[in-house]
């Protein structure tokens, strides 16, 4: 073996930069970096991995228990028992060499094509002797933009099992590309056992179900047999470029990471024992990123790789001991008890409502199922998956699920999950939040988390007016992760009376980084709840409103708060309207919501004021470089500007501030207006919540 004596920089010198599809060596170089004091174990590890043999040899098959983690939001990332067993079922035939493509491996490496010797089994009895199927499902919303995170939700003891969490996207890092999946290296320096195992997307995960829909090794449901490679202590086979490969003699080194399948690509002139002269690179091994329908080995120099990962970092895994403890021996339990989990269509709605509940029950094969929905006009229901549900008064209810065999049985409960409302809402504008009172609920409003443990919350230290703001923390908070969901919604209000509504309220927001950009929309309903439509959607810049960018965990100066204002005509009359409203994170920065405010401006200035109402002019107009905002103020009024293009795009916005009541001239300078193109655009005043536009041409 040539190049036994690497470096983390080496190693990883042909990652960055590429399109991604697996990010375990940048995790791993992360790690290394961040943990010089591991340099020593990280050398044992590339060299007691780099001292390979051509023993082909099958030897005794070592059995490795898994658990699969399945993280999700009831959508198609909960991934069914049938599509877990088909990745167990490509893993065994991969690892056994027993794939029906190994035929395609062409001559020049079918005599180093080798059976790896493992065979891994969903794990019957769990870390606290239960029985269980091998398979843990659970709802969090750290299923999207997946990371390290994910596996604080739960992880079993990585010296008996071999955990795989299963996610619906994974965030990118360290390059670009969709990333199907990654895992962690053996040893101390491939990092905490509390984080060992292998997070993948649930479409990559077997070859039915929802999967086959990203490129690549994902195609053939091959991404796991790829991951479960890096865990055994295997790299890519483009690791160290032509300086080596993977470190391992048998297989060809590559430049890069090929793609596809082109057969002809031969990257990397050197050669090593056992060629004997230069040959192309081995697009079918499972450790490139050529597509899945093309891979078909694992090579000799790999098996011993992977034998001397186990033998030195993961023999537990494979003791009589573990397996017996595990049940995979062959003697685990048959049929378990099964776990109760259920789904409703919507969780909201108006008295007379139709609701219906499906059985997401796992864990063992369920004779019976008792339902309980309190309140309803049928309260209970032994059928699988109920249809129908009804619930005739407004208010508030639970529900319970109870599933059933011979092994045993279990209960989900869940309180406060059902909101049912009147057809006619009782409460009539006009409506202020200012979040005065402590609690939201004593003003009917609701909070929606999501699960997630940082969510919206009432401060005290900072606020638009009055005691107190809502804030969400999204810069570094704990609980947190890209993509998480949070809002709070307010009760229904009736508009029956109500001819020309308007909503407006204070944000605050400012961006941490350029490209960093957190959410806010608001939604509306019309039917108590069940369905919503965006009205609003603002997120980095446009949300700012032209705050200036803050590194820091961000706190807004009294000229931060920005007014929005929103017609709501649309929904003038109507008998039951509620708002949301709802955060996106990107671990970006904070956003405050101060003094939301919907009111009927029937007897007030028109939802569409004229500019000439306030005499609102341009002066000079058209103009090639400044020129100046002209208005009349009735009464003292909080006053900002816009100016948005023909696309409807804010091009630039000014502060709020106060002014008194007379005739106000506002300067527009030439360095406000430099980035704009000659052509016409549109300027927005404005007062006190009410806009009132004008027309103008920059020369």
């Amino acid at each position: 073996m040539k190049y036994f004596f690497i470096t983390v920089t080496l190693l990883f010198s042909s990652i960055l930069g590429i399109s991604q599809k697996c990010v375990s060596d940048y995790y791993f170089e992360q790690y290394n970096k961040a943990h010089p004091e591991l340099q020593a174990e990280y050398n044992k590890l590339v060299y007691q991995q780099s001292n390979v043999s051509l023993n082909k040899t099958n030897g005794t098959v070592r059995i490795i228990p898994v658990v699969f983690h399945v993280i999700h939001e009831y959508g198609p990332e909960n991934i069914s028992k049938a599509q877990i067993e088909d990745a167990i079922r490509i893993l065994n035939e991969d690892y056994r060499k027993l794939n029906p493509d190994t035929s395609d491996t062409r001559a020049i490496f079918k005599p180093y094509a080798t059976d790896a010797s493992l065979e891994f089994r969903l794990a019957k009895i769990d870390p606290n002797g239960n029985c269980t199927e091998g398979i843990e499902r659970i709802y969090s919303p750290l299923t999207n933009d997946a990371g390290d995170a994910v596996k604080a939700l739960s992880d079993w003891n990585n010296t008996k099992y071999l955990n795989v969490w299963v996610v619906k996207t994974i965030a990118s890092s360290g390059g670009t590309g969709t990333i199907l999946g990654y895992s962690q290296f053996p040893g101390p320096s491939g990092g905490a056992a509390a984080t060992d195992g292998i997070v993948i997307r649930h479409d990559c995960v077997g070859r039915i179900g929802t999967q086959n829909t990203n490129p690549g090794f994902g195609e053939y449901g091959r991404t796991l047999t790829h991951e479960i490679g890096h865990s055994m202590g295997l790299f890519h086979t483009f690791q160290s470029g032509c300086n080596g490969g993977d470190q391992v003699s048998d297989t060809p080194p590559a430049s890069a990471a090929n793609y596809g399948c082109v057969i002809t690509t031969n990257s990397c002139a050197n050669f090593s024992s056992p060629y004997t002269s230069d040959v192309p690179d081995m697009l079918e091994n499972y450790m490139d990123y050529t597509n899945g329908t093309c891979q078909s080995m694992f090579s000799a120099g790999q098996k011993t790789r992977m034998d001397n990962a186990l033998s030195n970092y993961r023999s537990n895994l494979y003791s009589a001991n573990n397996l017996a403890a595990t049940g995979v021996d062959g003697n685990g339990p048959t049929n378990c008890a099964p776990l109760a989990d259920f789904i409703i269509n919507k969780t909201s709605g108006c008295t007379g409502t139709a609701f219906s509940f499906t059985d997401l029950s796992y864990n063992g094969p369920i004779s019976n199922w008792n339902w309980t929905f309190t309140g309803a006009a049928i309260p209970n229901s032994t059928i699988q998956n109920p249809t129908n549900v009804i619930w005739n008064t407004p208010g508030t209810y639970t529900i319970s699920l109870t599933v059933s065999n011979a092994n045993g049985s279990n209960t989900q409960t869940r309180t406060s999950y059902v909101f049912i409302s009147p057809l006619q809402a009782i409460d009539a504008v006009p409506v202020f939040q200012g979040f005065e009172s402590t609690s939201l609920a004593t003003d009917g409003w609701v909070l929606d988390n999501g699960g997630n443990s940082t969510t919206w919350q009432r401060i005290t230290s900072s606020k638009r007016s009055g005691a107190a703001c809502f804030y969400i923390k999204h810069y570094n908070a704990t609980g947190t992760s890209s993509g998480d969901i949070d809002a709070f919604y307010s009760k229904a209000y009736n508009f029956t009376n109500v001819t020309k509504p308007v909503i407006t309220f204070y944000s605050a927001y400012a961006q941490r980084v350029t490209g960093v950009n957190d959410v806010l929309k608001m939604y509306i309903s019309t039917d108590c709840g069940q369905s919503w439509q965006v009205k609003i959607s603002k997120a980095g810049n446009s949300l700012a409103g032209g705050v200036a960018m803050n590194a820091n965990s961000y706190v807004p100066a009294a000229s931060d708060w920005f007014l929005q204002t929103y017609d709501l005509i649309s929904f003038a009359g109507l008998p039951n309207v509620r708002f949301r409203f709802e955060t996106v994170s990107k671990e970006g920065n904070n956003i405050y919501i101060d003094d939301i405010n919907i009111k009927d401006l029937a007897n007030g200035i028109s939802l569409k004021p004229e500019a000439s109402n306030i005499g609102l002019k341009v002066i000079p107009n058209p103009f090639a470089n400044s020129t100046s905002l002209q208005f009349v103020l009735n009464n003292q009024a909080e006053v900002s500007v816009k100016i948005i293009d023909v696309l409807g795009n804010e091009v630039v916005c000014s502060d709020h501030k106060i002014y008194e009541a007379g005739n106000i001239s506002l300067p527009v300078s030439a360095s406000q207006l430099e980035n704009l193109s000659g052509s016409v655009y549109y300027v927005q005043v404005t007062i006190d919540g009410i806009p009132y536009t004008s027309k103008f041409v920059k020369l």
